[in-house]
């Protein structure tokens, strides 16, 4: 009787741990399994969900303005596999937009620097909506049927395609330009709100390089007076 008990318990202790092994196997495996069932079937999200945590990664130090524009934009160029991209910045005496940085996806000369006065509907319908424009948007939406054709012409620009804003704080602080991909397929839903996933995380970081930025020029133009002040005397 002992025997029968003392078998039947050592049977059950190791099937108990022959499930645990399996379960501690089992849980990596199947984890690596999902990771490549995602990669195969689920290619484009896969890879946009990397480009986001890398993307975070990227800028969550970066102060230089140059640097920063260049994490921002190389990645949507070859990722997307986007023409061009240009980051838009309010000129401090003016606040109109200009494109201040270009990536592109060949050695082509760039496509001509837009310019977005600050009065413009386009710009005022960015900072209030917080939304991607397409190009097709500006025809259908009743804001712009008034539209100067000075104005629309930031949209017959062969650099762009679509418009991300920018916004920190409410603040329209920049635009995103993004032209059109290599394939010349539309943007896709998931492919928008990626750009815009991207325009939102950037935003504390391109207020904080600007911010920097515009106070080394402040020091390079108080060094300049001082030292003109000192050789007219």
């Amino acid at each position: 009787m002992f025997l029968h008990d003392w078998a039947g318990y050592s049977s059950l202790a190791l099937a108990a741990g022959f499930a645990i092994l399996m379960a501690v196997l089992f849980n990596p495996l199947r984890n690596f399994l999902q990771k490549g069932i995602d990669r195969i079937f689920f290619r484009e999200t896969y890879d946009y969900r990397q480009m986001l945590l890398n993307f975070s990664d990227r800028i969550s130090n970066v102060l230089d303005l140059g640097e920063l524009a260049q994490s921002i934009l190389d990645p949507i160029v070859k990722a997307l596999h986007v023409k061009q991209a240009a980051l838009l910045f309010p000129r401090i005496e003016s606040g109109n937009f200009t494109t201040q940085f270009v990536q592109q996806a060949t050695t082509e000369k760039p496509s001509t620097k837009l310019r977005l006065t600050n009065d413009n509907p386009i710009v005022t319908w960015l900072a209030t909506e917080g939304k991607a424009l397409r190009r097709e948007l500006i025809d259908i939406i009743p804001q712009f049927k008034s539209l100067w054709e000075a104005e629309r012409v930031v949209f017959k620009a062969p650099g762009v395609e679509l418009l991300c804003p920018i916004r920190s704080k409410g603040k329209l602080i920049g635009i995103l330009a993004v032209g059109k991909k290599q394939s010349d397929s539309p943007y896709s839903d998931e492919e928008v709100d990626l750009l815009m996933t991207i325009a939102n995380e950037a935003a504390v970081a391109i207020e904080n390089a600007r911010m920097l930025d515009s106070l080394k020029n402040e020091q390079s133009r108080a060094r300049q007076f001082l030292a003109q002040a000192i050789q007219a005397q």
